[in-house]
């Protein structure tokens, strides 16, 4: 007959619960404590001598009550829990203990001499890791001790590396807030250059009226009225549909076409399909500031301003702003502040990533401005 479990003589009081090395014995990877749970004096002997031999600090106890007081004074790293003890049974000890401690970190193994289905499903239900039958071998003991521990140490260093992994992630996060926030002030004090930019030109040409055509004047203001109405009802949004877009710069154009009377024309050509696609605002408003300043220096007797938009290779938007006249070069005196065509530049970069075209064209008589946009906003 095959002895399952072999009871060896009671330790003495100097054997304590500290591990115990012995040569030949194995050193474990980190000093593990158990806790054990039985009204059975001789088993409790037996197991706390297995686990001592391999290195395992054991402790104690016969009844479920002083086990849940055990843990709530320290959680050990693992339990092994008799279930059929009087008083408070092993289910009612374990379901207890799932009320604080989750499976993963406070692994349960259950000890029982009952074999039934019943029982098997009753442990794993009241929240038991696992399960081990009376008569036990050491080794089969060892096995699923180690097992129990090793998944609890992996459990223990995948939630260090998801915290880790989060705060990581949370730098990120802030990082990258902070980004967005820089690169939105950026485009808010363009936004702001290029406002006082349009009303400098626009008093300017009302100035200019009032002396010589009130009425003009007066219409003057009221498409400034409506150009600030359209701008601040957008709020901060920093995209404009092509319609809306075209509509706003249409008053200032309205407002520099009655300053120069017969000596401008005004064209404007756009596809209607277009006009409900998106690009970023105040992006026609510099084009044609610039477009009248260099074309009244550089084209005496007579102004054209052309804007088109129009869909170019299937998607992309095509917009051109020209004038008659010649290209100022930078150097030359008494040219623009730079404010309008430089922010543009910035605006587009910033948000198509490069993937927008700017393109100056000078021909005979005519300056040509040209942006091709992808549709993505």
């Amino acid at each position: 007959m095959m002895v399952r479990y072999f009871v060896p003589a009671r330790l003495s009081n100097s054997e304590s619960a500290v591990a115990i090395s012995k040569p030949g014995d194995r050193a474990p990877s980190r000093n593990y404590q158990v806790l054990v749970v039985d009204d059975d004096p001789d088993i409790l002997q037996v197991v706390k001598g297995f686990l001592l031999r391999e290195n395992i600090t054991c402790r104690t106890v016969s009844n479920g009550r002083a086990a849940i007081k055990m843990v709530e004074s320290g959680a050990p790293q693992l339990i092994i829990l008799d279930i059929m003890m009087p008083g408070l049974s092993g289910y009612n000890v374990c379901r207890t203990l799932r009320e604080t401690f989750p499976s993963s970190e406070l692994p349960i193994i259950m000890l029982t001499g009952r074999r039934t289905v019943e029982d098997l499903l009753a442990a794993y239900q009241s929240g038991a890791n696992d399960y081990i039958t009376k008569p036990f071998l050491k080794d089969e003991l060892i096995a699923r001790v180690r097992c129990q521990l090793n998944l609890q140490r992996t459990y223990g260093i995948l939630k260090n590396n998801l915290k880790l992994e989060k705060e990581v992630r949370l730098q990120k996060q802030k990082k990258e807030a902070a980004r967005l926030m820089a690169e939105k002030e950026g485009m808010e004090k363009l936004r702001y250059q290029i406002n006082p930019h349009f009303l400098f030109n626009a008093l300017a040409s009302i100035r200019g009226a009032v002396i010589s055509d009130r009425n003009a004047a007066h219409k003057m203001v009221s498409h400034l009225a409506e150009f600030c109405r359209l701008s601040l009802s957008q709020g901060t949004r920093e995209t404009h549909t092509i319609g809306r877009e075209v509509s706003t710069i249409e008053h200032y154009l309205l407002m520099e076409k009655m300053r120069f009377g017969d000596y401008m024309n005004i064209c404007i050509e756009i596809e209607p399909e277009i006009k409900k696609k998106t690009i970023p605002a105040f992006i026609l408003q510099p084009l044609a500031e610039n477009a009248i300043k260099f074309g009244t220096r550089t084209s005496p007797d007579f102004l054209e301003v052309k804007i088109v938009i129009k869909t170019y290779h299937m998607d992309d938007i095509f917009i051109q702003v020209s004038n008659s006249g010649s290209w100022v070069t930078p150097a030359a005196p008494r040219v623009s502040t730079g404010i309008g065509i430089k922010n543009i530049k910035k605006r587009l970069n910033k948000i198509y990533s490069g993937m927008e075209r700017v393109e100056r064209q000078i021909t005979h008589g005519q300056v040509n401005i040209v942006l091709i946009l992808p549709n993505i906003l």
